[in-house]
């Protein structure tokens, strides 16, 4: 992706690079993204039980991320589609999925990481 070869990968690089990935190997990516989707479930899922409830959303976002609490509520509201009050493991998936590769501005998916 560091299509400068400066050693380092900004923004524009790391879109540019995701798209290319995406259209040469759509079915790769998903499963690579798969694989830290279930990461992410690990360390989110304090509980155990196999979904994310709005506080263990929040926790892992203002403590990895500094968001505010106020942003993750709007997020965790677009990102829980079923409206359970919980993220499932297909509803984080399908987030990712979007986030990495839709060029819609309004899908959920882009609530992912909080109001950016």
């Amino acid at each position: 992706m560091d299509a400068d070869q400066d050693g380092l990968l900004d923004r524009a690089e790391f879109i540019s690079g995701m798209k290319k990935a995406v259209a040469n190997d759509r079915e790769g990516i998903l499963q690579r993204l798969s694989v830290m989707v279930d990461a992410w479930m690990d360390i989110c899922d304090t509980d155990g039980n196999g979904l994310i409830d709005e506080d263990e959303f929040q926790t892992m976002y203002i403590k990895s991320l500094g968001a505010s609490p106020e942003d993750l509520k709007v997020a965790f509201a677009k990102l829980d589609t079923d409206g359970d009050g919980t993220l499932g493991r297909e509803e984080i998936r399908r987030a990712t999925e979007e986030y990495d590769t839709s060029e819609d501005p309004k899908a959920p998916g882009n609530w992912l990481f909080g109001a950016l």
